[in-house]
């Protein structure tokens, strides 16, 4: 930490004074080939360009969207922000319908009247300026060379208590919200995941991981030009059509520092036929951090295996967790460390009671450590009936207290209050502060001071009175058959005539094998695992499962899309199909007509 830093800011300037020629990145496109690199004294030049532009639009202040791909002018539009006291506002540009709905829903709640992009040319920003929510919005582009304005640039004075950017979350169950990020939430979140992972200039960083995501912006570029570690950044593109390169360029790179969320690891550990006859080397590849969603014991494990002969080592995984309302990261396990498993005995895990179990018993359920509280952050478990701390090994609510927990969310005092201002019941704080805490709506437990997330709590299934993790039956089910995936699907509770139902939602190839096949060994899988019966299992076109701008599945977007049939089905399964084929005269198992997209 550099004595007497009060903005994002000053640590750029810091670095491009004493190390201007070091690279702090390079860049790939969608295909791999290398860009033009970038060095702190060239980074700092550009975004005091960028700033001074700002400056001039009195944008100080005031929310600027970035809508750039991922690429060299996304970062120093970013600092530029920084430099001109601006309020960044990192938004996905669109690609369809869907997300140009987003991108126009932060526009409006954000207010911002300013949108930095890369081309004064380009066709994608001229359909954007002329959506009608976008039509205040006024476009500026940064491709032009700005670092003549690089000597009118004023330093803005900024301290820890200004906002630096917004961080709009990923709407998983409603519209997207602005969670407002200090620089002193900023800087105290770097320096807690600096010294969480141990980094220091002698590492080398690879990510992919989308630059408008809290974990690709703060975790991918802003941690390197913190911790000084130069990293290759590559478009999530990249990664996405052959998740093999992904490991090929750690070992050609020599990589120490790289990470994703689990369906990376899978879907890696998935493709090592395609890396056999490599001469792969994942020796040097010290914290492989994971987190953003569920982490899986078995995908751990199974990439553990696969790449051991590699010269991976399972100590190098660093399990992880937080959110945007907390900056990013709220807990971790330190670098070199690996991943603990919890066996805990699967009956009372459903009922919120953690028990130990043999972990060669059938009735366990391996759970995944997320390691301990960083920068004197305080996090408890929470019963959220009563707001009193559960003692350790009780499954309850995750509230979070500290120097990462932002101010709240963006022109919503109300909301802010209800999830950013929890106070703990006065008989039971004991040691701990009383509030106010974050509520993130995260059930976990404590259990020899490492925290386990046990999942989210509205996206626990009810069925006949017993409680299920959906994510515990996703996992049932994509280990069912070849056919499914996990990551590709959710599952959920209806109403029906008889009680509650139990569906799955599930992204079938166009080659999913024998239909009726996959259900009953998805619905076997169900019975087993989890004594309940599966109801219905819906197939559907590859790459229509609502998601998250992140990635993450939408199980609630997903359940309302199979409420009101607008879902992309191909086939589907269960007692309440059969009743409706047969209102359609189809037969059971046949795929329904093409429905409208999504």
């Amino acid at each position: 930490m550099i004595a007497g830093v009060r903005a994002l800011g000053e640590i750029l300037r810091h670095h491009a004074e004493r190390n201007p020629d070091l690279v702090i990145f390079r860049f790939l496109d969608n295909h791999g080939s290398e860009l033009l690199p970038l060095t702190f004294g060239e980074l700092d030049r550009a975004a005091r360009g960028v700033g001074a532009l700002l400056q001039s639009m009195s944008a100080t202040g005031q929310p600027v969207l970035l809508a750039f791909e991922h690429s060299r002018a996304f970062v120093e539009a970013f600092f530029g922000c920084a430099y001109a006291g601006a309020l960044a506002v990192p938004v996905n540009r669109p690609q369809r319908s869907a997300s140009l709905q987003r991108f126009e829903a932060i526009a409006v709640d954000s207010g911002a009247r300013i949108a930095l992009c890369e081309s004064s040319r380009s066709p994608r920003r001229e359909a954007l300026a002329a959506a009608p929510a976008l039509s205040n919005v006024r476009w500026t582009s940064t491709d032009a060379g700005l670092g003549t304005l690089g000597s009118l640039w004023k330093d803005p004075g900024l301290g820890r208590n200004d906002l630096c950017f917004l961080q709009y979350t990923s709407g998983s169950t409603g519209a997207p919200k602005g969670v407002m990020v200090s620089h002193g939430n900023l800087l105290h979140n770097l320096r807690s995941i600096t010294e969480a992972f141990g980094l220091s200039g002698s590492d080398r960083g690879l990510f992919w991981l989308p630059p408008f995501h809290d974990m690709g912006l703060i975790g991918a570029i802003l941690t390197p030009v913190y911790a000084q570690m130069p990293s290759v950044l590559a478009p999530p593109a990249w990664f996405a059509r052959k998740p093999e390169r992904w490991l090929l360029a750690i070992s050609s790179e020599r990589i120490t520092v790289s990470g994703a969320p689990n369906f990376a690891y899978e879907l890696c550990t998935d493709r090592k036929h395609a890396l056999d006859a490599t001469d792969l080397d994942l020796s040097r590849w010290d914290v492989a951090f994971v987190g953003a969603e569920p982490i899986r014991h078995d995908t751990l494990q199974r990439f553990a295996r696969a790449f051991e002969s590699h010269g991976f080592h399972q100590r190098s995984f660093s399990p992880c967790y937080g959110m945007a309302e907390s900056t990013l990261m709220v807990t971790s396990v330190p670098r070199r460390a690996g991943a603990s498993a919890a066996h805990v005995d699967r009956h009372a895990y459903r009922e919120d009671r953690v028990t130990a179990a043999c972990e060669a018993s059938p009735d366990t359920q391996p759970l995944i450590g997320s390691g301990q509280p960083w920068g004197e952050q305080t996090v408890v478990v929470v019963d959220p009936a009563t707001c009193a701390v559960m003692q350790e090994g009780v499954v309850g609510e995750v509230w979070v207290n500290g120097k990462s927990v932002c101010g709240g969310y963006y022109g919503n005092p109300e909301l802010s209050r209800a999830v950013m201002g929890a106070e703990l019941a006065d008989d039971s704080a004991g040691d701990h502060p009383r509030g106010p805490y974050l509520r993130t709506g995260d059930k976990g437990f404590f259990r020899e001071g490492q925290l386990y997330i046990a999942g989210r709590i509205k996206d626990m299934v009810i069925v006949r009175g017993r409680n299920h993790y959906a994510e515990d039956i996703e996992h049932a089910i994509a280990s069912s058959h070849g056919s499914l995936r996990a990551g590709d699907g959710v599952a959920f509770s209806v109403p029906g005539d008889g009680g509650e139902r139990l569906v799955a939602v599930y992204e079938a190839g166009l080659e999913p094998g024998d239909p009726e096949q996959v259900f009953r060994s998805a619905r076997r899988a169900v019975a087993d695992g989890h004594e309940i019966t599966l109801d219905e299992l819906v197939l559907i076109e590859r790459l229509t499962l609502p998601r998250t701008t992140s990635g993450k599945v939408q199980r609630f977007e997903a359940r309302g899309r199979y409420l009101r049939g607008s879902l992309r089905v191909r086939a589907r399964f269960g007692e309440a199909s059969k009743q409706e084929l047969a209102r359609t005269g189809q037969a059971t198992g046949e795929p329904l007509a093409s429905l409208e997209q999504p």
